[in-house]
């Protein structure tokens, strides 16, 4: 990147930098090795249907918290 950045003037490597951030959002953040990889069209559509799935799941990876698990719950307080 540094040599990258040394070819770059700021416009030009901040016009870059806010693509590759907007791309970001709809790209999936996990490995999906059975997604289709025939056509650009087709892999593209897969990223952006797991993208959202990917972020949720990455979300709630470290929910429960070992505290909450092993908390107990009056099951009847929240009737």
């Amino acid at each position: 990147m540094p040599l990258l950045e040394a070819k770059l003037d700021r416009a030009e490597s901040e016009k870059i930098a806010k693509s590759f951030m907007r791309t970001k959002q709809f790209v999936p953040t996990k490995s999906h090795p059975g997604a289709p990889t025939s056509s650009p069209l087709a892999e593209g559509l897969a990223g952006l249907l797991a993208a959202p799935v990917d972020k949720l799941r990455t979300l709630m990876e470290g929910f429960p918290d070992e505290e909450t698990k092993s908390a107990e719950v009056d099951w009847r307080s929240l009737l």
